[in-house]
């Protein structure tokens, strides 16, 4: 790689490290470029050159944010298909929780959407929904898993709606919550403490829609 492309490289990780701190912190309208380029040691041209504007920046950034995360907190928390699904169900909740409150810059994706929810752009709607699929997908298939014989597409999506919304809902909670919460929480063993909770909970959730699944086959039947 000449030193021309490799000063290029340079400047548009600084850029998207840069972006990525002050988007988390700040917001998107709250940041300006010159903030970012200042930070990055940039000219302002750059961000133009590189991403073609502050939206697709932070774009950039979120997704940046998001890949890194992924790769230290994996959808399935490390738990493998041959395991339990009840296993599987734990290892996704914790992962989730991790992903979701780390406080370092593991942390900074999930800082953009709260962000987001308060002051929303619209930037960042197509490729959440896109990086998050495959979690859908593999929450949805584990539920038809848990739910048993019988259970419908729609079992399993009400199903997982309300794992994830546990999962969500504690995460804002912990960080946005009374003073009495946030003093408490995310230390690490605080996430453990969230996660089997959350999984003893949605699992308690699962057991009683399969019995109510089981019942609206016989009553089906009679």
């Amino acid at each position: 790689m000449s030193k021309t492309r490799e000063a290029s490289v340079d400047t548009r990780d600084r850029l998207l490290e840069a972006a990525g701190d002050l988007f988390s912190r700040q917001g998107f309208r709250r940041t300006t470029v010159a903030q970012v380029c200042a930070r990055a040691r940039a000219n302002i041209a750059a961000v133009n050159y590189h991403f073609g504007g502050k939206r697709e920046l932070y774009l950039a950034a979120w997704k940046r944010a998001f890949d890194e995360a992924i790769h230290v907190y994996p959808f399935d928390g490390g738990v493998g298909e041959d395991e339990p699904p009840e296993a599987r169900l734990a290892g996704i909740i914790d992962s989730a929780l991790r992903r979701f409150l780390d406080e370092g810059r593991l942390g900074r994706w999930s800082k953009l959407l709260i962000m987001e929810m308060a002051q929303p752009t619209g930037i960042l709607g197509d490729a959440r929904h896109k990086a998050m699929r495959p979690l859908a997908e593999a929450v949805d298939r584990l539920m038809l898993e848990l739910l048993g014989e019988g259970a419908t597409e729609t079992d399993a999506m009400l199903c997982g709606m309300s794992v994830v919304a546990q999962v969500i809902g504690m995460s804002l909670h912990t960080r946005l919550g009374p003073p009495r919460i946030r003093r408490k929480f995310p230390g690490p063993s605080e996430i453990e403490l969230l996660s089997e909770h959350i999984t003893r909970f949605a699992l308690g959730g699962i057991n009683a829609g399969r019995e109510q699944i089981r019942r609206r086959a016989k009553d089906d039947r009679a």
